[in-house]
């Protein structure tokens, strides 16, 4: 069960990146560089909230060894 919810949040951030990434693609044309920039603070902070989680988890997993 923790390693399908583990997989499930990897999914979900891989999937968010790539949006992100082809979003900023496909807006690259007739956008200006605040839309790729939003577009790109967005995934790093998804990355960051990721990685929080994923820390927390594994502590707490830690701990209760």
């Amino acid at each position: 069960m923790h390693n399908n919810k583990r997989k499930i949040i990897s999914t979900m951030l891989f999937l968010s990146v790539i949006a992100a990434f082809i979003t900023g693609i496909l807006l690259h044309p007739f956008a200006d560089i605040h839309a790729l920039k939003l577009a790109h603070a967005v995934s790093s902070l998804l990355l960051v909230i990721f990685c929080l989680i994923h820390t927390m988890q594994y502590k707490r997993s830690s701990l209760k060894k």
